[in-house]
């Protein structure tokens, strides 16, 4: 039997709200894939048990992946101030059903990530959408973005600074390659152009999600900008 994901995506959004998460996070690195995953080992991490505790035993290799990602969404995701907590805790999770739809964005996204940095990612544009920088539908179409880009590809983007220029405004993506790798995270756009305007020559630009995806990330990893 499968886990229920509302009852999966519900621990997840327990475990990056709680006030502890961060005293209890783990380095991951230090492990092997065989004794962080087994079963005893996870159950010995607080901050993931309530995760656990919803899957069957022994794990499946699918499972254990998606627990390794949720591990490092959680000890990615920041502390929060009191007032924070309390403040997305009432708007989000004090209604069952916004809490749902939450917790099983959160379960689809970690679940189709193809690289174990991504979370980290997922976790910032979490934090920012739990202290209200970002709406809801925003945090998911950022999150869709991480889950669709090349991991390179988005550092590289992360990277980038406007042009000096004041009549150029946000990112001048001048890498073909890149500008056309990343169109189909929606973090980058053509400009428009009138029915006689020459196109060639001309590079993506970032709009305005890649800007803010851009400036989360760069704001919780300064030393990565």
């Amino acid at each position: 039997m499968e886990p229920e994901v509302d009852s999966v995506g519900i621990a997840i959004l327990k475990g990056a709200c709680n006030a502890e998460s961060k005293d209890v996070a783990i380095d991951l690195s230090q492990f092997g894939l065989v004794e962080l995953l087994g079963e005893t080992a996870l159950k010995e991490i607080p901050v993931i048990k309530g995760v656990v505790a919803c899957f069957k035993v022994p794990l499946a290799i699918r499972d254990q992946l998606f627990l390794r990602k949720v591990a490092r969404f959680l000890a990615a995701v920041p502390d929060f101030t009191a007032t924070e907590r309390e403040d997305f805790i009432a708007g989000h999770l004090a209604d069952g059903e916004k809490a749902a739809k939450l917790g099983e964005t959160l379960v689809l996204v970690l679940d189709r990530l193809d690289d174990m940095e991504k979370p980290h990612m997922v976790a910032h544009v979490f934090a920012a959408f739990v202290r209200g920088k970002i709406t809801f539908d925003v945090f998911r179409r950022l999150a869709t973005a991480i889950d669709l880009g090349a991991l390179d590809d988005l550092k590289e983007f992360v990277k980038m600074r406007p042009a000096a220029s004041p009549q150029q405004r946000g990112v001048n993506v001048n890498t073909q390659i890149l500008g056309t790798n990343l169109a189909r995270t929606g973090l980058v756009s053509l400009p428009a152009f009138g029915g006689n305007t020459p196109i060639l020559g001309v590079s993506f630009r970032e709009n305005e999600l890649g800007k803010m995806f851009r400036e989360i990330i760069n704001e919780a990893q300064p030393s990565s900008a």
